[in-house]
């Protein structure tokens, strides 16, 4: 179970995506060795930073539209156990995606997330805003500020921070490019 989770979406001159560094703390149900990364794409390639090393991305053989890499923890938890890990997420698309980082947790919820995306000086989205949503609709949003650079993030960016995500729920942060 997922007890937190801040994820940084770093966006390149072209508008591509280059990588996302994901930090997650989470507590065992029951004993385990690994966790599973499910994701969108197969244009990508996974690292651990700490705590975990990621193994190969395959097909995900429960749903063949999604992608899957198990990340193998550094020490094994028992149940009730908590640690933290980081993995990046280096992006190698052919085509350009969805102006979009979003998160979910359909299950458990998520008591606390953070989202960043930090674009490049000479591409800055416009129209950036937060959205709430679930499987029927979206459920609330608003405008986000572009931030600049600061002790944290060497970039412009958004940042988004919600406490509570509940079962079910997904949080994104969307933008357009100005013409």
């Amino acid at each position: 179970m997922r007890l937190s989770l801040a994820q940084h979406y770093l966006v390149g001159a072209d508008g591509m995506p280059i990588s996302m560094l994901t930090n997650i703390r989470v507590r065992a149900l029951a004993a385990v060795d690994f966790l599973r990364y499910v994701f969108d794409t197969g244009e990508v390639r996974v690292e651990g930073v700490s705590g975990c090393r990621a193994g190969e991305v395959e097909t995900n053989p429960h749903d063949a539209r999604y992608w899957k890499v198990d990340l193998h923890l550094d020490v094994p938890l028992k149940e009730g156990e908590v640690a933290d890990l980081s993995y990046r997420t280096l992006f190698d698309y052919s085509a350009p995606p969805l102006n979009e980082l979003s998160q979910g947790e359909p299950v458990f919820g998520l008591p606390e997330v953070s989202l960043v995306v930090e674009f490049h000086p000479e591409k800055l989205g416009c129209n950036t805003r937060w959205v709430l949503f679930n499987a029927e609709r979206e459920l609330d949003g608003g405008q986000l500020s572009l931030r600049q650079p600061d002790n944290e993030i060497a970039g412009p960016h958004v940042r988004y921070d919600l406490q509570d995500l509940r079962p079910g729920h997904f949080v994104a942060i969307r933008w357009d490019w100005a013409p």
